[in-house]
């Protein structure tokens, strides 16, 4: 691990740019969404939720490059 300079690390499934969000942010998305799905109809809409998706599903740590954020 220390002859490649590598570490563990946790895994985290929010990334930090996620959880910057704001209220407004968050009302002006849905103001947004509500303009560009006017009119298609709800049999045409779909709903997905990605709290369970992650860039490595089931990995409690990794192995990284020290130093690296991602």
């Amino acid at each position: 691990m220390s002859r490649h300079t590598l570490t563990f690390r946790q895994a985290d499934n929010m990334k930090p740019a996620r959880a910057e969000l704001d209220a407004e942010m968050i009302n002006t998305y849905f103001d947004e969404h509500e303009k560009i799905t006017d009119g298609v109809p709800a049999a045409n809409l779909y709903n997905y939720d990605e709290t369970t998706v992650s860039d490595y599903p089931g990995a409690k740590t990794l192995v990284v490059r020290r130093g690296v954020k991602c």
